[in-house]
């Protein structure tokens, strides 16, 4: 007895079920598997974009901390350094 909420009965409800099972192994069987290589140098392109979006993070962590802390335009900043008082002096 066909169980779907569309009410075919059970030799339609059959049919329904063997051509969406047809479409779904035709669909998948277009996509091809990636190779090992392809996969590869996918990774080294992804890493090497992460890599250039860190340092642009960095570098916009710095400039905001010059402007805000230091009261100037730049991009220097070592974080191993204290910071120095800024124009305002110490803050309370």
């Amino acid at each position: 007895m066909c169980r779907h909420r569309h009410g075919l009965d059970d030799s339609a409800c059959l049919n329904r079920r063997s051509l969406c099972s047809r479409r779904l192994r035709s669909v998948l069987s277009v996509q091809k598997p990636i190779g090992p290589f392809r996969f590869s140098v996918l990774a080294i392109l992804l890493g090497i974009v992460a890599g250039v979006g860190a340092l642009g993070f960095r570098a916009l962590i710095s400039f905001f901390h010059n402007l805000f802390f230091l009261c100037r335009i730049s991009l220097d900043y070592d974080s191993n350094q204290h910071t120095p008082l800024g124009p305002l002096g110490h803050r309370r």
